[in-house]
């Protein structure tokens, strides 16, 4: 890939600019430009801004910008990392999960059997698996395999699988490991199956360090999947008991299931209670709680919450903030269009099951819409662009300085239902960082409005429903 100057010196003299006039309309001293052009200087992300925030490039242009720009300011390692995080959060990793593995089931019918070949492993697990009711399964199976992976969560999706413990453990970040952990767990725990992380993983062998216990079948094999030892439970597997006795000890838990909406709020506060937020910033996927009005809440109250008041200080004391007048806990929020237009249109409020709240009625729904345009005064608000970034799957991170925290509710293909709120927090530095750089990434990409264009935008939803 062509170097960020040079690309930047191509795309200027393709659309019939000079040096001069991009350095005069971005207030870039000409000398420092050309020096970025020729590769002496680096652009500093506040001027990279300045330039892609220019009408003088095509909207595929300003994305090979942002691509070349971010590669060299990060490196091709956090770049795959970014690619990991965009599929979870616009739903792509949970679609490859339901789609499932086809195998046919096999005979295991020996006490020890030797497998040699990768589609009669799959065909083994894939048996293993296929009774109704499975009263337990252990397992440190990777969710980086791909194929496993798809038995095991159809498995799950099925609810046949009673007692689940499924113990990975991180590594030094450099990889999408920890990035497809998270996702990969918030969407097994939807499901109601909690992944445990271990700093210590059981190994098995040098040669086969993953395994799959059932209460018929015990399956060690190697990481490509190519070969397997397959015991019968009842022939000499007890070790292996102390082994997961020792992982359980030792295991942590990132992912938990709230199915109270107002639990998963408390669950929040002490997950970033010790947590400063000098700088907190928000992507969403669906319109949540922070700006709705005390009297948008007297109207959608259904006769289950009957304090009213008390709903309305909980919130608050959530968000720290008083709800409709101040923002200022959030730096940056990244709002996903879908999210707007599913709540102009219907006024769901999704983080509220249907049984606390009803839709927000017709004639209260520009409340909200004017609440986020105050907030954009102040702060940045952003809307993601439905082309470039079409998101499928309601899911919202918040990243303070130390912890990220992502969270999943129902999804949008289903906005009547709700089935608990799963919440993955996680402090490793190279996560929350990648993810910090991910969204600024978004800020200046062609996968987002502009700041300004987002306002535009929520003035066009506004007046739409004034005229209503």
């Amino acid at each position: 890939m062509e170097s960020f100057g040079c690309l930047l010196k191509k795309y200027i003299q393709e659309q019939g600019f000079t040096i001069y006039q991009i350095a005069k309309d971005t207030g870039i001293d000409r000398s420092f430009l050309q020096g970025v052009l020729s590769g002496s200087r680096k652009l500093p992300q506040k001027r990279f801004t300045d330039i892609i925030n220019l009408s003088h490039f095509t909207v595929s242009q300003i994305s090979e910008l942002c691509n070349a720009y971010y590669l060299e300011k990060v490196g091709q390692k956090t770049q795959e990392r970014f690619l990991q995080i965009e599929l979870g959060i616009t739903g792509k990793i949970k679609e490859r999960l339901r789609e499932p593995y086809k195998a046919e089931c096999m005979l295991l019918n020996e006490d020890v059997l030797f497998l040699s070949e990768k589609t009669t492993v799959l065909q083994a697990v894939h048996t293993a698996l296929s009774d109704r009711k499975i009263p337990y399964l252990y397992s440190n199976f990777s969710f980086e395999n791909d194929e496993i992976n798809r038995i095991v969560y159809c498995a799950c999706c099925e609810n046949r699988i009673e007692d689940f413990f499924h113990c990975v453990s991180k590594n030094d970040g450099t990889d999408c490991h920890n990035i497809n952990l998270l996702f990969h767990s918030l969407h097994y725990a939807e499901e109601g199956y909690l992944t445990f992380i271990t700093e210590k993983n059981y190994n098995g062998t040098p040669l086969m360090p993953y395994f799959i216990l059932t209460n018929k079948y015990f399956i060690q094999y190697d990481n490509n999947c190519n070969t397997a030892i397959i015991l019968k439970t009842k022939t000499g597997v007890n070790g292996i008991y102390e082994h997961i006795a020792a992982l359980k000890q030792g295991a942590k838990q990132n992912v938990f299931i709230e199915p109270d909406p107002f639990k998963s709020q408390i669950r929040i506060q002490l997950l970033t209670a010790n947590n400063p937020l000098k700088k907190n910033i928000s992507f969403d996927n669906a319109v949540g709680a922070l700006f709705i009005t005390p009297q948008i809440i007297q109207e959608i109250a259904t006769s289950k919450i009957r304090n009213v008041p008390a709903v309305i200080q909980h919130l608050q004391s959530h968000f720290e903030l008083s709800i409709g007048q101040n923002y200022a806990a959030f730096s940056n929020l990244y709002l996903s269009y879908e999210a707007i237009t599913a709540y102009v249109k219907t006024g769901r409020i999704p983080c509220f099951p249907p049984a606390y709240a009803k839709n927000v009625p017709l004639h209260l729904r520009a409340q909200l819409i004017s609440n986020l345009l105050e907030f954009s005064e102040t702060s940045i608000l952003q809307l993601t662009n439905p082309v470039t970034l079409p998101m499928k799957h309601n899911i919202a991170t918040q990243i303070g300085d130390n912890n990220l925290i992502v969270t999943t509710c129902n999804d949008l293909a289903t906005p009547t239902e709700y089935v608990g709120k799963i919440i993955y927090c996680t402090d490793d530095k190279t996560t929350v960082n990648d993810f910090l750089n991910y969204y600024d990434y978004l800020s200046v990409s062609e996968k987002t409005f502009s700041a300004d264009v987002s306002k535009k935008v929520l003035n066009n939803f506004l007046k739409e429903l004034e005229s209503i």
